[in-house]
Parts: structure tokens; sequence; C-alpha cells
């Protein structure tokens, strides 16, 4: 059995293959210029990069710089201004990743 701790201390994902594919997933929200967006899911510090896998595809408007960018609002807020589920989505592109053969 895994203990907390050992839990605790997962690393960080990297996959380029990976953020190669997120470059393809069209945003979740309607816009220009699609860009990947690394979610913080697990506890702790957010000065910690998440994973490459916690990643949803957001116009870069709404990444980063204007009043409604999910880094300017926050996610929780994000999600209730433009009626979505990011971790849904999140999971959604790893599925599909998966599904066709994707290898982290």
């Amino acid at each position: 059995m895994i203990t907390f701790n050992e839990f605790a201390k997962i690393k960080t994902i990297k996959s380029k293959p990976y953020l190669d594919f997120m470059k393809t997933v069209p945003p979740i929200v309607d816009g220009a210029n699609p860009v990947y967006h690394h979610m913080q899911i697990r506890g702790g510090s957010t000065a910690k990069k998440a994973s490459d896998i916690f990643t949803v595809s957001l116009p870069h408007m709404l990444h980063h710089g204007f009043n409604d960018s999910i880094h300017t609002i926050g996610p929780d807020e994000f999600e209730r201004r433009f009626f979505v589920d990011l971790k849904a989505h999140m999971l959604r592109n790893i599925e599909y990743y998966i599904a066709n053969g994707g290898k982290f």
C-alpha cells in the first residue's frame, strides 16, 4: 500500500508528445490562437509547475493578459463565467490521447 507521504512526493510528469498533441486541440472557449494552460489540481504550492498532462486548451487572449483571462480571474471564476468544467475537459483530453495510441 502506498503511504500518504509517498503519494505526496509524486513527481511532475513532463511529456513533449502530449504537449504537441495539446497544440492540436481546439480551445474549450471560442477564440483564436489556442495555447495550453497547466492546471494546478494537486494540493500544495502553486509555485510548482503542474504536470504536462494536466492541461486544457484556451484561446491565447483568455490565457494571459485580458480581464477575463484565467490567470486574472482564477479557475473557479473562469468556469462560472464561461460555463466550462476545466477538469472534465482535461480528463477528456487525456482519454482521447490514450485511446488514439498516445504515449507519455
